[in-house]
């Protein structure tokens, strides 16, 4: 147990708000509820063995890396051997009708092409991420500075909002939603007070629209001053796992706040993130649930003092823009990497923070993370009984799968050489690919046999649960259940339903229960 100090949580975009022991806010019936608990006190920090956040690895894909000038980066050209999952970054939906909408109209051919990715990766989950930072500006040419709080504010919204996004994922692939709000109930990104409790009602009524076919995210801030408005407890029951973002703890919008200030900081610091994570932990959220944020890119500044460039001297401005990214004050991985190379440089790495930095060109300061800090940052996960790690993004490595080495601990800050890394990552490519099929049943369709090679596990002659397109069998024909030999099929129980089915997703199987089939009679 130790003290939860909520004012040292300057993390991320941050201006910390007084503290109140609950907050009555409306839901949309109009009955006041209190908000979520977030308050001094001891902490009890989770405590594991094991490498429990090697568990689930997802990375986010930005659409518009395949139209940079350099660095380009397609789907097709990244090696998602380390991944469990990865997410389509972003889509957005329209302010008043509240059906889905490409980003951008360059997006739509690259759906597909990212869905494909699963051909080769077969254990490959490929999700799509809706909202982002940017959704909610209010300089948006189309206003949806509020669409998320208008969507969310009422039973027939959800419900068309929910049949879209279904409609959409169906449309091109998509196993699950990652909803990226930013952020309900901040009153300067657009948000209302009745949006903690909403917000939680439309996670509900996507987890009841979904019926176990696709997985349900969340992205939660780092930060006191966003996180509060968040209705932990009730969000958990509805998702399959958060997305901690704890990177971007600090950056140029620091030099606005008076308890920061203009100075150097690296945007990632263990010692900041476990602070954060505390939030979580005040709320007694799972953290088999979460995933720990690790950035594949480095925030930059440009110093006012070139003979002062350590952490707590004074920023000028953003760092330059680099030459692919083209985003002042962030650059790519493979825009560090190629800095260091070209100009020879040493890292200075901080171990307590689990961070790096280099200065170059006279003023020029970055903090990036590289193998030895990712696996720092994925062991520190592990031992806080962290489900997992969330990349952005994975299109600023380089497609030399550099960072993707580093993140399996298998890069040249590791220790390992190019050529065995590749044989590893081969091998490990191998290993899953046998596993998921190992791990693999279908339903045949009425009257017919198992295919060769796949063995008779149960029948059923109704419809398959979650696949509505599916017939009831007549007469004496049904359906086989073929599964792969060496699948591990657990236990079958019967709670209501009648007969065998389809596999329980994660988080979908009646509580405490392990179980692996589930069937239903669809009404005709």
């Amino acid at each position: 147990m130790r003290a939860l100090d909520l004012n040292v949580l300057t993390i991320g975009f941050l201006a910390l708000l007084p503290l109140t022991a609950a907050s009555e806010i409306k839901a949309q019936n109009g009955s006041s509820i209190s908000a979520p608990m977030f308050g001094g006190g001891l902490v009890s920090e989770p405590s594991c063995s094991g490498p429990n956040a090697t568990k689930r690895t997802i990375g986010y894909y930005e659409g518009r890396a395949s139209r940079r000038p350099c660095d380009t980066y397609f789907p097709a050209d990244f090696d998602a051997t380390a991944m469990t999952h990865i997410n389509f970054v972003f889509v957005h939906f329209h302010p008043t009708t509240f059906e889905i909408t490409p980003k951008d109209p360059s997006d739509i051919p690259l759906y597909s092409q990212f869905t494909a990715l699963k051909e080769k990766h077969p254990a490959l989950q490929t999700w799509v991420s809706l909202g982002g930072w940017a959704f909610n500006d209010a300089t948006n040419s189309l206003n949806t500075q509020t669409a998320f709080s208008d969507m969310s504010s009422s039973a027939a919204n959800r419900r068309v909002f929910a049949v879209s996004l279904i409609h959409f994922m169906d449309t091109y692939g998509f196993d699950g939603v990652d909803i990226d709000w930013e952020y309900p109930g901040a009153d300067d990104r657009g948000g209302a007070t009745a949006d903690t409790a909403n917000y939680a009602l439309l996670l509900s009524d996507l987890k009841a629209a979904f019926r176990g076919r696709y997985g349900i995210s969340v992205t939660l801030p780092s930060s006191y001053r966003y996180l509060h408005w968040f209705d932990l407890h009730a969000m958990e029951k509805s998702v399959d796992f958060f997305n901690f973002m704890s990177y971007d703890i600090h950056g140029v919008w620091d030099s606005s706040s008076k308890l920061t200030g203009p100075y150097v900081r690296p945007h990632t610091n263990l010692t900041e993130i476990r602070q954060g994570l505390d939030l979580l932990w005040q709320n007694n959220i799972s953290p088999s649930k979460v995933n720990l944020g690790v950035g594949w890119y480095g925030r930059s500044f440009t110093l006012n003092d070139p003979l002062y460039n350590t952490p707590g001297c004074i920023f000028s401005e953003v760092g330059t823009a680099g030459e692919c990214t083209n985003f002042a004050g962030t650059l790519s991985n493979a825009e560090i990497r190629r800095i260091i190379t070209s100009q020879c440089l040493t890292p200075t790495m901080d171990r307590e923070a689990a961070v790096k930095w280099i200065t170059w060109d006279s003023n020029q300061w970055v903090s990036y993370d590289d193998g030895e800090t990712m696996q720092m940052k994925i062991q520190a996960a592990s031992e806080l009984c962290l489900g997992g790690t969330v990349i952005w993004s994975i299109d600023q490595g380089s497609t030399d799968n550099a960072s993707s080495n580093d993140l399996m601990g298998i890069g040249t800050a590791n220790g390992v050489s190019a050529a065995e890394a590749t044989m590893l990552r081969e091998w490990q490519t191998t290993a899953k690919t046998a596993a998921a099929i190992r791990n693999s049943c279908h339903w045949s369709s009425c009257g017919d046999q198992c295919p060769a090679g796949f063995l008779s596990e149960a029948y059923a002659k109704g419809q398959v649960k979650g696949i509505e397109i599916d017939m009831n069998c007549e007469g004496d024909e049904v359906k086989t259940l073929c599964c792969a030999p060496g699948t591990n099929t657990g236990r079958c129980e019967w709670s209501g339903w009648r007969g065998v089915g389809m596999a329980c997703a994660t988080g979908y199987c009646p509580d405490g229960g392990m179980w692996s089939l589930a069937y239903q009679i669809f009404p005709t």
